[in-house]
């Protein structure tokens, strides 16, 4: 259930815009009844940004300099609940002088680790999702239907698309449907496309 919400976490995180700002860590707000994410506190080195699980805006509130010694003066076994000076999750990246050129790219959120394919991939799938955590991402490459990278599974859960030659011009980036089960996903999802000649949109 952690690593699940964390890594629900982990992919919030990437599509959240906090203005040119790196972040350095994480916090997640879980409900008491279900479990679910209500809220992320981003850190960076200039405030504390509250979104909701959507990426909303929901707080900024800028650091005080002299609380960040008070916080790391904190024991994390002593109180699970206090926060910390970048969150209970901090974020690491690699760095300028990475050798597959992954400058700034997230290497780990607390203890989830994320990996890239690299420059020099045969297939040439520079610095897509390779793994987070134990969770492996496969992508389509070399495919006839023109469908190189797009995602092709994700941990046991297999995405598929309408290729270049249906009928009715659902072109290859259109899903098709989305089908597996693990801890992280439990889906069985066809998305449904109006045709083109059909008169609706």
């Amino acid at each position: 259930m952690k690593l699940r919400l964390l890594f629900t976490a982990a992919l919030l995180y990437t599509s959240v815009s906090v203005w040119g700002q790196q972040l350095k860590g994480m916090d997640v707000n879980i409900s008491e009844q279900n479990s679910a994410i209500l809220s992320v506190d981003l850190y960076t080195e200039d405030a504390v940004i509250t979104v909701d699980s959507y990426g909303q805006l929901l707080r900024y509130q800028p650091n005080r300099r002299n609380n960040f010694q008070q916080r790391d003066d904190f024991d994390r076994s002593s109180n699970d609940n206090i926060r910390y000076r970048y969150g209970k999750y901090p974020i690491e990246y690699y760095s300028d002088n990475d050798i597959w050129g992954r400058n700034n790219m997230i290497k780990n959120i607390g203890r989830i680790g994320f990996e890239y394919f690299h420059k020099n991939d045969i297939w040439n799938r520079d610095l897509f999702f390779k793994q987070i955590g134990n969770i492996n991402f496969e992508y389509f490459d070399n495919d006839i239907w023109g469908r190189k990278g797009k995602l092709r599974k994700v941990g046991n859960v297999t995405l598929d698309y309408y290729s270049d030659w249906d009928n009715n011009k659902r072109m290859v980036g259109q899903l098709k449907s989305i089908q597996g089960e693990n801890d992280l996903i439990q889906i069985n999802v066809i998305p449904q496309y109006y045709y083109r000649n059909d008169g609706r949109r």
